[in-house]
């Protein structure tokens, strides 16, 4: 895992990269900060994986994914916040809620620039 994921997950969670997530694909992990802080769709996979239902996760697993599979659970049941995962209905919530709160971040600064 490069050094700047590292950096990134610590700045937003606020404690350290966990040693356990090495074996998660960077790939992976980056789509998994970009969907929990901006709320990115997360793509198949992973969004079966948060949504909880990992019949549909396995099946569209890859075989790095698969081998990650109990490190990449024990890393969103642990260290991720529970309202982001969990059913299809938090996930999707989770996105709405996060893209919502970007666009009033965005006109805000915009609302405030200078004419």
């Amino acid at each position: 895992m490069n050094q700047m994921i590292k950096d990134r997950y610590s700045k937003l969670r606020g404690e350290p990269f966990p040693d356990y997530a090495e074996k998660i694909p960077e790939v992976a992990f980056e789509t998994l900060l970009n969907y929990v802080e901006f709320g990115v769709e997360p793509g198949d996979f992973m969004e079966a994986f948060l949504s909880n239902d990992l019949f549909d996760a396995v099946a569209r697993a890859d075989k790095e994914m698969l081998l990650a599979f109990r490190e990449l659970f024990w890393f969103i049941y642990n260290r991720l916040p529970s309202g982001c995962h969990g059913s299809r209905e938090k996930v999707r919530e989770w996105r709405r809620a996060r893209r919502e709160q970007i666009s009033r971040q965005f006109a805000g600064i915009i609302d405030s620039s200078p004419a």
